[in-house]
């Protein structure tokens, strides 16, 4: 199914986005490290093209569990972890 031009501008926009803040996010600027949440990145294979992908997702410690979740609905890095078990 084609994508909007409002999908577009979106993906367009969490692309240059993602390039400032996975170079942050590396360099340990926005880790969680002492705080209870923080950036982390994600690494998966898309489940369709092989490609190496990089996200950055916003992770909180909560007791024994990990809880990890972006801020768009149509995001595929779930699929493609789960894909790649």
């Amino acid at each position: 199914m084609p994508k909007s031009k409002l999908q577009q501008a979106q993906q367009r926009f969490f692309n240059a986005l993602n390039q400032r803040v996975i170079p942050a996010i590396k360099g340990g600027t926005a880790s969680p490290g002492h705080l209870p949440a923080g950036l982390v990145l994600l690494e998966t294979r898309g489940r369709k093209s092989g490609k190496h992908f990089e996200i950055p997702v916003v992770a909180t410690a909560l007791g024994n569990y990990l809880l990890v979740g972006t801020v768009r609905k149509q995001s595929q890095w779930l699929r493609n972890a789960i894909a790649n078990q």
